[in-house]
């Protein structure tokens, strides 16, 4: 046998074990009881419901504290990659707690959301690639874009009296 082959083996092996090690450290899981609680942005905002279903779908995963986890989330690195992906867009914007934030930030964060979805920005590409209903058409950009504009202009107006 080879060096070569001896190496691969010896590396095939190493990667093998450690992977398996890694199933015995999975991250927390970003379960909460409800997306829509009473400091959502479903309670403070009252969307229609294409709005709510829009949400729902293509952003409550990474932006709120309740995630559908999929099979492979079970499956680390997956679900430390996940982990993280969550962390980060809850911390740029939580669609559970949003009733927090003041009525300036709410219409800015709006702005946000907005400006993520017309971009192509949001929902990431890897995940829609992952979840067929996440990804988004032009349709809903453009019922997304009205809403929020409408949203956001009474969120001003609220915020300056």
């Amino acid at each position: 046998m080879s060096a070569t082959r001896t190496w691969l083996r010896r590396f095939l092996a190493g990667t093998a074990v450690l992977l398996g090690a890694a199933q015995f450290f999975p991250p927390a899981r970003n379960a909460g009881t409800t997306a829509e609680g009473p400091q959502s942005l479903a309670a403070v905002l009252n969307p229609p419901p294409e709005v709510r279903n829009f949400l729902a779908a293509a952003c409550y995963d990474c932006h709120s504290d309740r995630t559908e986890y999929p099979w492979y989330a079970r499956v680390q690195p997956a679900g430390w990659l996940m982990a993280g992906h969550i962390r980060d867009g809850k911390r740029a914007l939580n669609l559970s707690t949003f009733a927090v934030l003041g009525k300036q930030a709410q219409a800015r964060r709006l702005e946000y959301m907005r400006d993520a979805v017309a971009e192509g920005e949001m929902p990431m590409a890897l995940f829609s690639a992952l979840h067929p209903r996440a990804r988004v058409t032009a349709e809903e950009k453009e019922m997304f874009a009205r809403w929020t504009e409408s949203v956001q202009t009474r969120q001003v107006v609220a915020a300056k009296e």
